[in-house]
């Protein structure tokens, strides 16, 4: 069985390298992969080019640092409910205005 390895691609304004550096990754000949793209504040589209690739790739994980200084860690492991409310809230709020949504009802 072959073990899944973590490939961590850290990211500041890269979009015009990104693309070619996930393609290269995935043609590999090994395939157990956990592709991690770890952007720091881009300004650019690298975090827009490193998901929405015609890769086929749809497993997205998030790391959340929610202490300075902790390091970052799966979301799903380590946040609480109030924590996690908030962030799908400002996940949300970012895919509205992305795709320019005027208005936008919470139930």
């Amino acid at each position: 069985m072959n073990e899944k390895i973590d490939v961590l691609i850290p990211v500041y304004n890269g979009a015009k390298y990104i693309k070619d550096c996930l393609n290269s990754i995935i043609n590999q000949t090994y395939k157990d992969l956990n592709i991690i793209v770890l952007d720091d504040g881009s300004k650019d589209e690298s975090l827009d080019i490193s998901i929405f690739n015609e890769t086929g790739i749809d497993t997205i994980e998030f790391f959340i640092e929610t202490n300075i200084g902790e390091g970052l860690k799966p979301l799903a492991k380590v946040v609480s409910g109030g924590e996690l409310s908030r962030i799908m809230l400002a996940i949300k709020l970012l895919y509205v205005k992305a795709q320019k949504i005027g208005t936008i009802i919470f139930d």
